[in-house]
This record gives structure tokens, C-alpha cells and sequence, in this order.
């Protein structure tokens, strides 16, 4: 009787534990990943600025007007 995992011999069955637990996290890891992308619309990461808060920041800086300011949110928007 041979008692071998993936032939590495008895005893071997941490490695079996070892590579399923691997595996579980990976996929917890990649579901977490695909629930965040969808929950922020895919468009921005953490740590970036939407294309709105610059926009409004350049409003307030008064680099653009007004009627620049919301046409350029209404195309945004869209």
C-alpha cells in the first residue's frame, strides 16, 4: 500500500491542507476584488480622484467658468 500525496510520501498530507487552504484564500481574494470593482462602477481606485473632484476643483480655482463648469459635468454625468 503506498500512503503518498502528489508522491511526496507519507505524512504529506499537511501539504494537501496546506495548498486547498491556499486555493480558498485566493478565491476569497479575487471575489473581494470583483465585488469592489463593482461596487465603485470600475471607474476610480482607492486613493484617486474622480474626474468630478477635479473638475470641481478646478471650478473653484477658477480655471473655468461657470457655463465650462456644467457643461463639462453634464458630459460626466453621461
Amino acid at each position: 500500500m503506498n500512503d503518498s500525496f502528489l508522491g511526496f510520501g507519507p505524512g504529506h498530507w499537511v501539504l494537501g491542507i496546506l495548498l486547498w487552504g491556499i486555493f480558498i484564500m485566493l478565491m476569497i481574494a479575487l471575489n473581494l476584488g470583483i465585488k469592489n470593482k463593482l461596487k465603485h462602477g470600475g471607474k476610480s481606485q482607492a486613493g484617486q480622484k474622480s474626474a468630478l473632484s477635479i473638475l470641481e476643483e478646478r471650478y473653484a480655482r477658477g480655471e473655468i467658468d461657470t457655463t465650462q463648469f456644467t457643461e463639462m459635468k453634464r458630459k460626466l454625468e453621461t
